[in-house]
């Protein structure tokens, strides 16, 4: 059916498309916004949930390592507590 359409002209979402880009030239951004919301969907597809799992099927586990570096103390700048 969709290839059809594009033989006997003119698809749905083109002209949803140009009716959008008319309505923007035009001012008429409520039309315009109309328009867009019904192209998007074809234009931007929505993303998919993706479930992530850890060995063998069972959870996902993330380890969070936190290093902290104290830049004030005497160490870093090689005292090492020495005066």
């Amino acid at each position: 059916m969709a290839e059809r359409a594009v033989a006997e002209g003119i698809t749905p979402l083109e002209l949803i498309l140009r009716l959008m880009r008319q309505y923007d030239a035009e001012g008429k951004l409520s039309l315009a916004l109309d328009a867009a919301v019904k192209a998007a969907p074809y234009v931007h597809p929505r993303l998919q949930t993706t479930q992530l799992t850890g060995a063998e099927g069972g959870p996902l586990v993330v380890e969070l390592i936190e290093e902290v570096i104290r830049t004030a103390g005497p160490e870093v700048n090689g005292d090492h507590g020495r005066r």
